[in-house]
């Protein structure tokens, strides 16, 4: 209780790091991961799942702990008001995508649009498989890494050096998928490419 009100952030890397390792570890050493125990595992996803509502949770209950009730509503004001024109999350949503499609379009001609053209459902596809991660998965990481800890961050190293950092505290906590086939990669790195500390 007193190294989370002292030291908040700390309190909520050390926190989330071991929670993550734990959710993690039956994936990471089951047979989609480096295969030390024979577990046959339906795929990544309820890990994954499972891993951004832990996020979630140990920020509100850091921040309960640090600030009190006070915190806890001013965290949930910051993650859940909106507070541009609807117009800006569609921008968002979109255009990543549609540059995306840009790209293939100057690398591949105007194939990657013929194909929309014969298969419309592919559209369809593309905005699922959007829209179901960012709302069961990157918005509950978000609400921990932007609304916790580059909230605490900025004012102490200014806007830029804090998104640098976050980025990096967030990259750490997804090092386990590298491992895991469905994770970051397509397949299982193959051990012969593991780290001299996994070998």
């Amino acid at each position: 209780m007193t190294l989370a009100r002292r030291h908040p952030l700390a309190t909520f890397l050390l926190v989330t790091y071991v929670l993550t390792a734990v959710i993690f570890a039956l994936p990471l050493l089951g047979s989609t991961g480096i295969g030390l125990v024979p577990i046959e595992l339906p795929g990544i996803l309820p890990f994954v799942l499972v891993s951004a509502l832990g996020l979630t949770a140990v920020a509100f209950l850091v921040t309960r702990v640090a600030e009190g009730r006070d915190g806890v509503r001013d965290l949930r004001g910051r993650a859940f008001s909106f507070r541009v024109s609807p117009v800006w999350y569609l921008v968002a949503l979109l255009l990543l995508p549609l540059a995306a499609l840009a790209t293939a379009v100057v690398g591949q001609g105007l194939e990657p649009l013929a194909a929309i053209g014969r298969e419309p459902t592919l559209v369809l596809g593309w905005l699922l498989a959007l829209v179901v991660p960012a709302v069961l998965v990157n918005f509950w990481e978000e609400l921990g890494w932007t609304g916790f800890a580059l909230h605490r961050l900025q004012p102490r190293i200014g806007p830029l050096a804090a998104s640098i950092v976050t980025t990096w505290f967030q990259g750490a906590m997804h090092l386990p998928l590298v491992f895991i086939a469905g994770g970051v990669t397509d397949g299982r790195v193959p051990p012969e490419r593991y780290p001299f500390y996994l070998i």
